[in-house]
Order: structure tokens, then sequence, then C-alpha cells
């Protein structure tokens, strides 16, 4: 399972830097719930499709924003959750133009077995690279359609 998993998340990075959010997005369950890290714990709903190619656009237009070429994703630790239910921790490294790590997120994924491979259930960052990334998706959060829950404090 490792390095199907691993697999997984470099396909996911591969689709996001090439701004194929459609391939991205088939490979989360709908509705998706994302947690970010901040003062209190910001929860979305992301209810179909295009609201999740929708934010991980976002993402993107951060990531570029912020002057990353590349990403690449490092499964750290797999849990079983069950037989068809695996929680993995992420670190995406995020590269600029001249080959240089600019910083790291660290995300962990509900994933759970489905028809023709893996698919996320559920996003907690814990982590964000720069503030730069978090201020954009936070910023750009309201263009994208979700059923929001109240902030929770940590």
């Amino acid at each position: 399972m490792p390095s199907s998993v691993q697999q997984f998340f470099t396909n996911q990075a591969l689709h996001l830097r090439a701004g194929r959010f459609d391939l991205l997005a088939r490979g989360y369950g709908v509705p998706l719930v994302v947690m970010l890290p901040g003062d209190g714990r910001h929860v979305s709903m992301l209810p179909d499709r295009a609201a999740i190619e929708q934010f991980f656009r976002a993402k993107f237009e951060g990531l570029e924003a912020a002057g990353i070429d590349y990403l690449r994703a490092m499964v750290t630790e797999i849990e079983t959750v069950s037989e068809r239910r695996y929680a993995a921790t992420v670190v995406w490294y995020y590269v600029d133009p001249d080959g240089a790590r600019r910083g790291e997120t660290r995300a962990r994924y509900f994933l759970g077995k489905k028809s023709g491979g893996l698919g996320v259930e559920m996003i907690e960052f814990e982590d964000l690279a720069f503030d730069a990334i978090a201020d954009w998706v936070a910023e750009n959060d309201r263009r994208v359609p979700s059923a929001r829950a109240d902030q929770q404090r940590r």
C-alpha cells in the first residue's frame, strides 16, 4: 500500500502543476472536508467536483503568485485505520524556478479505497508553507461554493 499512496500523491502534484484540476478532482470524494490551520480551525465542505476543482485552482494561483514552479509530495507516514481506510501524512515541498526549496506544507489526508484506486475523503492541513499561500487560499475561498462549518477553537 505505501507505494500506491506515494504514487497517488505524486500524480496529484503533477496534475496540480499542469493545471489539470479536472483530473486532480477525480481523486477526491464528494463532499470533501478541508481544514486549514489558524487561530481557529477553518473548515470547509466542498460539495461537488466543481468546488474541488476551484479550491485547487485557487491554491495553484497562490503558488504561482508566490513564485513556485514545482511541487513534490513526500508521504512520511501511513496509518491503516481499517481494511478500506488510511491516514497519510504528506509533506509538500515547494521549489522555485531556480530549483531552490522555498518551503513546505504538511497535511494529513484521510483516504478510502474506491474502484480504480484511492480517494481522499478529508484533508487536514497542519502547517502551511508561507503566509502568502494561506492568505491567498483564505481570500479566494469565497469564490469556492462550499457549506462552511463554524470555526472551532483548538
